[in-house]
Parts: structure tokens; C-alpha cells; sequence
């Protein structure tokens, strides 16, 4: 295995032993997995000129050329082709596997049908420490030290070159069709370690759904920054796809005539869904609630409950109460998934709903939503009106998004996650 860093500065001399330059760059071409190096780059008095990979005869000790070289042949390099030095080198990808960014300190080659093909890029320490000539005190210091200097290698078949309308190469990033297979918190944190273009490029190119997953876990300034950044139709596309309280608390961060403007691009039913929580404070069970819950009228039975909730589309994963409401909305009973399921099928929601549950006042503190939660043990609260409709719920996840610290939050499960989903299931008439 070759390195670019042990190719790269090289003395390039022809088949009379007369210098011709050193190498500042390797081209590379070809769109098969592995891309196959196609010329060096020379430089010599300040001159930069291209030299065909079928002209070298040998790599070692001096890289040498099979016919005597002239300055009539040196021809200048295409500047849109990939060259290893200028648009690998130093820049980032993204590593799924530690899910972080890292950068390229080198690139290794493989011998391979008469030329040498790009294997696949070191994101290592030790790479680094090689290109400044330090590996071998590294490697040194890590012995004393009882460490070792560990290799990262990432395949190139595992990296995309992305390309300007102009041709010309601009960075190397692990497929995007990878990044949509992520958890939703895995490139949140990927994109929080982004500078701003990049994040606007990851959402502008991924699908709606994904976007609407991974947005709402990621720092609410970078929210803001992504949201600005991107094209209004794809923006609204995607609050429409969060759910309301999520999508109401990035609206509310966002420039006023912003918000506006994405608002009335927004899905109608999902931006009215989302004007109902703007109205309430910040700090409050209605700030923090969301509208989009299960509720089924009082008259049903267990068997068309169910009914009624499938017909109402999949609910959100971490779902787990169903409220009774009466005809007017107003809130009468609740009861879980686990009691319906047992149910007898003909028995009515009253016989086994759990009458006047408790609730708090679309005004209350976020303090008095959490001591509710935490005295009754409950994943979810209903909010309600001062005339008992039902409004929304506040979870636990609610809460604990405001009082806990960000890095404490990656820790725990998400109970009432935006994933998979979710819809808002009202009483049905």
C-alpha cells in the first residue's frame, strides 16, 4: 500500500536521469468503486504541467519516467479533475461508524492493472503525523506511554465525491443514502459538528420525512440557521412534517415575516395546528403541549374504538394514552392501549375509562407540568381549556427537553418521539 503523503514532494527525474520536477498532486479518474490515478501533477520553476501515469516507469527510490522528458511536452492539468492532494487532503467526512466529522490526513493507493487505484482515505492521528514527518516520534511517544497510534481507514467505496456545476470537486462525504439510515439523533449530532453550508446542503437533500425526524433533535439555534438557509417551498414542507409544538417552537424562534411567510406555505390544516400553540407562552403547559393526540367520543365500545383509531392512520410510537372526550370535545375519561386491548369488544369506553383524569390548565407553569408528571407518574398530561376541552398534552419528553441540559438529554429514550409518523386523532362525530 502506497501513501499520497510518501508520493507527494517526490523528485520525478526522466530515462536520462535528468530531473523533471517534483509532484505536488495525483489525478485520479473513473467511476468505479475504486478510481484509478491517471497522471501527476509536476511542479518546476514555478511551473505546474501534467504528466500521464503510462510515462512512469517505477515509484522508488526517485519516481522515474520511461522516455527522456522535454519542456515541449509538459501540458497544463485539467483543473476540474480530481486531484487527491488539493480536494481530499484536509478535507471532512463524515464517519458513521463514531458518528462524527473527520478529517482526511492522507490517502492510500493499491497497485492494480498497470496503475495504482485510490483504496480509500486515513483519518488518523498517525496520518497526520506522517505528512508533518512526526509518525515515527508518535509512534514513539505512544510506546512509552503504553498506547498505540490507531489507523483510520475509510474505503473510498464508502465516500462520494460531490461536484460543482462547474465540475470541479469540492468534498468528500460518506453517501447521503447512508445518512437517511442514520437515528434521527445520530445526524442531529453530525449536523451540529457542521459549518452552516453544510448543513444546508445535508436538508436540501434529504426527503421530507427524514428531515422532519432528525430537525427537532438537533441545537435550536442550528434549527433556526437551517431553516433560514433553506428554499421556503422545502422549509414549510418539512415544518409541515414535524409535529405542531415542534414545528410552533422553530416558528417562534424565526424572524417574524420568516415565520409568517412559512406559515402560509405550510399544509393548511398543519399550519392552523401550529397557530394554535403560538398563542400561548413560552413557559406554559400550552407552550409546551402538543395537539396531536388520541381521542375517541365516550358513545363508542372497545371494538369500534379500535376501529376508529386505525381508521385514523398509525400512531406514534410512543403513544400510550387514548382520551375520552364527549360531544362539545370536553375531556371525560382516559384510558391506555394495554386496558383497550383487554377490553371485552363490546364493552363501552365508560366501563373502562378512567373517569376525570387529571389535567392541567393551558396557563399552568412548565414547573406545575412537572410536578404533575412526577406525582401521578404519568408519560403525558392532558391540557385543557378553563371550560375542560381538550387542548393538547404535555409529555414527559416535553419537560425534560427544558429542564435537563442538551448532553443529558442524548442519553435518555425518547418516549413521545417525533418518528414514525404521528397523527393527531380527534373524537370522531
Amino acid at each position: 500500500m502506497l501513501l499520497l503523503s510518501q508520493i507527494k514532494g517526490k523528485r520525478v527525474v526522466d530515462a536520462g536521469n535528468q530531473r523533471v520536477g517534483r509532484v505536488q498532486d495525483v489525478i485520479a479518474a473513473g467511476d468505479e468503486p475504486f478510481p484509478h490515478v491517471t497522471g501527476l501533477v509536476l511542479g518546476r520553476r514555478g511551473r505546474r504541467f501534467l504528466v500521464d501515469w503510462e510515462e512512469v516507469e517505477s515509484l522508488a527510490p526517485v519516481i522515474r519516467l520511461k522516455r527522456v522528458w522535454s519542456d515541449a511536452d509538459a501540458t497544463p492539468p485539467a483543473e476540474t479533475a480530481l486531484h487527491l492532494a488539493r480536494d481530499v487532503m484536509d478535507q471532512q467526512i463524515f464517519d458513521t461508524r463514531q458518528i462524527k466529522l473527520v478529517r482526511v490526513n492522507d490517502v492510500t493507493l493499491v497497485p492494480g492493472d498497470g496503475t495504482l487505484l485510490v483504496a480509500g482515505v486515513d483519518a488518523s492521528l498517525r496520518g497526520l503525523l506522517r505528512r508533518v514527518r512526526l509518525e515515527r516520534v508518535g509512534a514513539a511517544v505512544a510506546r512509552a506511554l503504553r498506547r498505540r497510534l490507531p489507523r483510520h481507514l475509510i474505503g473510498w467505496n464508502q465516500v462520494e465525491v460531490l461536484q460543482t456545476e462547474q465540475g470541479g470537486v469540492v468534498k468528500l462525504k460518506v453517501p447521503l443514502e447512508r445518512l437517511k439510515r442514520l437515528h434521527p439523533r445520530d445526524l442531529a449530532a453530525l449536523v451540529n459538528q457542521m459549518d452552516p453550508a453544510e448543513r444546508a446542503e445535508v436538508f436540501q437533500s434529504l426527503d421530507v420525512e427524514t428531515a422532519a425526524e432528525a430537525l427537532p433533535e438537533v441545537e435550536p439555534e442550528v434549527q433556526v440557521s437551517i431553516i433560514a438557509s433553506l428554499e421556503d417551498e422545502h422549509a414549510a414542507d418539512i415544518l409541515s412534517e414535524m409535529e405542531p409544538d415542534e414545528a410552533a417552537d422553530l416558528l417562534g424562534d424565526l424572524p417574524a415575516e420568516l415565520s409568517e411567510d412559512l406559515l402560509e406555505k405550510m399544509d393548511e390544516t398543519e399550519a392552523g395546528e401550529v397557530k394554535e400553540l403560538l398563542g400561548y407562552a413560552d413557559d406554559t403547559a400550552g407552550g409546551i403541549m402538543t395537539n396531536w393526540f388520541a381521542a375517541v367520543p365516550v358513545t363508542l365500545t372497545a371494538r369500534e374504538v379500535i376501529h376508529s383509531l386505525r381508521v385514523q392512520g398509525p400512531i406514534d410510537h410512543g403513544m400510550y394514552y387514548v382520551y375520552v372526550l364527549n360531544e362539545r370535545e370536553q375531556l371525560l375519561g382516559v384510558f391506555t392501549l394495554g386496558t383497550l386491548i383487554t377490553a371485552l369488544p363490546e364493552a363501552e369506553v365508560a366501563q373502562f375509562m378512567q373517569a376525570d383524569p387529571i389535567r392541567v390548565r393551558a396557563d399552568a407553569s412548565v414547573a406545575e407540568v412537572a410536578q404533575v408528571l412526577a406525582r401521578y407518574n404519568l408519560l403525558a398530561v392532558p391540557v385543557t381549556a378553563h371550560d375542560d376541552v381538550l387542548l393538547g398534552i404535555a409529555t414527559i419528553d416535553d419537560v425534560i427537553d427544558l429542564v435537563l441540559p442538551a448532553e443529558a438529554k442524548q442519553s435518555l429514550p425518547r418516549i413521545f418521539g417525533s418518528s414514525t409518523g404521528a397523527v393527531r386523532a380527534r373524537a370522531e362525530k
